[in-house]
Formats: C-alpha cells, structure tokens, sequence
C-alpha cells in the first residue's frame, strides 16, 4: 500500500480506515502512518493491543519516528508490513 508524501493513511478494523485488517487483536482505530516530507515516517498509535516497531512496543499516542526498512506490527494479530 503506498503511502504518498505528507499523506496520512490510517489502520484498523472501522470501514472509514485506509487499511481495514478483520481480527480481534486489531482496535476500530488501531493507528496511523505519517509520510514525512523530510523523509520517514511518523506511526502513532492509537490501540488497545499495542503498536510494535521493529518488535518494540511504541507509546501510546506519541508519534514514534520509523525509517524506511523498519516493520509495523499490529498487536499481536500477525499483521506486519514494512516501511519502504
């Protein structure tokens, strides 16, 4: 899935999200994905089951600075895709 510069593209389980992943683990609004201008990403989670960069749980609300090559796992429903 592309995420275009300075694009926001959101993750969860609600219709209204940009990626829709059907499992338990996965919260209405499990998080985001910011394409920084700069270069980068921004990942900000919003879930109850947590956000993991690279098999680091990251804070809660708090946008986490991730670069290109880094994986995003989502909970632990075994949705991880790569940051290219």
């Amino acid at each position: 899935f592309a995420v275009p510069v300075s694009t926001t593209v959101s993750i969860g389980r609600d219709k209204s999200c940009n990626i829709i992943l059907n499992h338990q683990k996965v919260s209405r609004l499990h998080c985001i994905v910011y394409a920084a201008p700069e270069g980068g990403y921004q990942v900000m989670d919003y879930s109850s089951n947590g956000t993991y960069v690279n098999g680091a749980l990251i804070q809660k609300n708090i946008p986490f600075n991730a670069c290109s090559g880094q994986c995003v796992a989502i909970g632990r429903s075994g949705n991880v895709f790569q940051l290219n």
